[in-house]
Protein backbone atom coordinates (compact mmCIF):
# COMPACT_ATOMS: atom_id res chain seq x y z
CA UNK A 1 0.00 0.00 0.00
CA UNK A 2 1.37 3.18 -0.73
CA UNK A 3 1.84 6.34 1.13
CA UNK A 4 -1.07 8.22 -0.64
CA UNK A 5 -3.57 5.40 0.04
CA UNK A 6 -2.15 4.84 3.45
CA UNK A 7 -2.99 8.78 4.37
CA UNK A 8 -6.28 9.21 2.36
CA UNK A 9 -6.74 5.71 4.73
CA UNK A 10 -5.96 7.14 8.08
CA UNK A 11 -7.87 10.77 7.12
CA UNK A 12 -10.98 8.78 6.56
CA UNK A 13 -10.73 6.74 10.34
CA UNK A 14 -9.70 10.33 12.04
CA UNK A 15 -12.45 12.64 10.18
CA UNK A 16 -15.82 11.72 11.07
CA UNK A 17 -14.06 11.53 15.14
CA UNK A 18 -13.08 14.60 14.91
CA UNK A 19 -16.31 15.90 14.11
CA UNK A 20 -18.55 14.61 16.93
CA UNK A 21 -19.11 17.51 19.07
CA UNK A 22 -18.18 16.15 22.76
CA UNK A 23 -19.88 19.38 24.49
CA UNK A 24 -23.11 18.68 22.91
CA UNK A 25 -25.52 17.58 25.89
CA UNK A 26 -27.71 14.54 26.41
CA UNK A 27 -30.95 15.25 26.04
CA UNK A 28 -32.03 14.23 29.78
CA UNK A 29 -29.38 17.02 30.40
CA UNK A 30 -31.25 19.53 28.11
CA UNK A 31 -34.65 18.80 30.41
CA UNK A 32 -32.38 19.25 33.88
CA UNK A 33 -31.07 22.17 32.70
CA UNK A 34 -34.14 23.54 31.27
CA UNK A 35 -36.54 22.77 34.64
CA UNK A 36 -33.70 24.25 36.48
CA UNK A 37 -33.78 27.54 34.56
CA UNK A 38 -37.58 28.04 34.58
CA UNK A 39 -38.30 26.99 38.34
CA UNK A 40 -35.24 29.64 39.55
CA UNK A 41 -36.62 31.93 37.67
CA UNK A 42 -40.11 32.06 39.47
CA UNK A 43 -38.56 30.24 43.20
CA UNK A 44 -35.20 31.93 43.27
CA UNK A 45 -32.55 29.29 43.94
CA UNK A 46 -33.57 28.01 47.52
CA UNK A 47 -36.38 25.48 46.80
CA UNK A 48 -37.20 22.31 47.30
CA UNK A 49 -38.19 19.38 45.33
CA UNK A 50 -40.67 16.93 46.17
CA UNK A 51 -41.50 14.09 43.26
CA UNK A 52 -44.55 12.65 42.89
CA UNK A 53 -45.32 8.69 43.99
CA UNK A 54 -45.32 8.11 39.86
CA UNK A 55 -42.00 10.06 39.84
CA UNK A 56 -43.41 12.07 36.79
CA UNK A 57 -43.68 15.62 38.34
CA UNK A 58 -42.30 17.35 40.43
CA UNK A 59 -43.45 19.83 43.45
CA UNK A 60 -41.19 22.72 43.91
CA UNK A 61 -41.53 24.83 47.02
CA UNK A 62 -40.20 27.97 48.25
CA UNK A 63 -40.79 29.49 51.88
CA UNK A 64 -40.61 33.30 51.50
CA UNK A 65 -40.83 35.25 55.49
CA UNK A 66 -43.05 37.90 55.58
CA UNK A 67 -41.96 39.29 58.52
CA UNK A 68 -44.28 37.52 60.77
CA UNK A 69 -43.06 34.40 63.28
CA UNK A 70 -46.31 32.70 61.67
CA UNK A 71 -46.89 33.70 58.48
CA UNK A 72 -44.95 32.40 55.88
CA UNK A 73 -46.24 32.62 52.51
CA UNK A 74 -45.32 28.94 50.44
CA UNK A 75 -45.07 29.18 46.86
CA UNK A 76 -45.43 25.85 44.89
CA UNK A 77 -44.57 25.01 41.39
CA UNK A 78 -45.25 21.80 39.69
CA UNK A 79 -43.43 20.40 36.79
CA UNK A 80 -44.17 17.61 34.55
CA UNK A 81 -40.94 16.16 33.48
CA UNK A 82 -42.76 14.10 30.73
CA UNK A 83 -44.20 17.45 29.06
CA UNK A 84 -41.08 19.46 30.56
CA UNK A 85 -43.10 21.98 31.58
CA UNK A 86 -44.65 24.21 34.44
CA UNK A 87 -48.44 23.00 34.82
CA UNK A 88 -49.25 24.51 38.17
CA UNK A 89 -48.33 27.40 40.71
CA UNK A 90 -49.95 29.28 43.26
CA UNK A 91 -48.73 31.29 46.01
CA UNK A 92 -50.22 30.04 49.71
CA UNK A 93 -50.29 32.39 52.68
CA UNK A 94 -49.00 30.70 55.99
CA UNK A 95 -49.43 27.03 54.99
CA UNK A 96 -48.24 23.69 54.72
CA UNK A 97 -47.60 22.10 50.61
CA UNK A 98 -47.73 18.35 49.84
CA UNK A 99 -48.15 15.83 47.66
CA UNK A 100 -51.96 14.32 48.85
CA UNK A 101 -51.99 11.47 45.72
CA UNK A 102 -50.03 11.25 42.48
CA UNK A 103 -52.22 13.93 40.96
CA UNK A 104 -53.33 15.63 43.80
CA UNK A 105 -51.74 18.47 46.25
CA UNK A 106 -52.70 18.81 50.13
CA UNK A 107 -52.60 22.34 51.04
CA UNK A 108 -52.91 23.07 54.92
CA UNK A 109 -53.45 26.44 55.44
CA UNK A 110 -54.03 28.36 59.03
CA UNK A 111 -56.49 31.39 59.51
CA UNK A 112 -55.19 34.91 59.56
CA UNK A 113 -56.91 35.28 63.04
CA UNK A 114 -57.63 32.05 65.06
CA UNK A 115 -60.65 31.95 66.43
CA UNK A 116 -62.55 29.30 69.20
CA UNK A 117 -63.10 25.98 67.45
CA UNK A 118 -61.20 27.12 64.17
CA UNK A 119 -58.02 25.61 63.00
CA UNK A 120 -55.92 24.57 59.59
CA UNK A 121 -58.07 24.24 56.51
CA UNK A 122 -56.96 21.10 54.57
CA UNK A 123 -57.54 21.65 50.93
CA UNK A 124 -56.87 18.93 48.25
CA UNK A 125 -56.32 20.62 44.78
CA UNK A 126 -56.27 18.60 41.65
CA UNK A 127 -53.32 20.39 39.64
CA UNK A 128 -53.99 19.44 36.43
CA UNK A 129 -57.75 21.12 36.59
CA UNK A 130 -57.01 23.66 39.68
CA UNK A 131 -60.56 22.25 40.76
CA UNK A 132 -60.17 22.54 45.02
CA UNK A 133 -62.03 20.09 47.65
CA UNK A 134 -61.66 20.24 51.61
CA UNK A 135 -60.05 17.07 52.79
CA UNK A 136 -63.47 15.60 54.30
CA UNK A 137 -64.78 15.55 50.92
CA UNK A 138 -64.59 12.61 48.78
CA UNK A 139 -62.59 12.81 45.77
CA UNK A 140 -64.08 11.45 42.91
Amino acid sequence: MSNYARIIFILLILFPLSCHNKGKQKPSEDAAVKRELAITQLLGSGYKTIPNTSDSLLLCLSKKDNNSERMDSVHAVVWDKIAEKIIFQKKFPGGKVSWYDAGHIKVVQMPGIVRDNEGAKSVIINIRTGEKQRLGDQLK
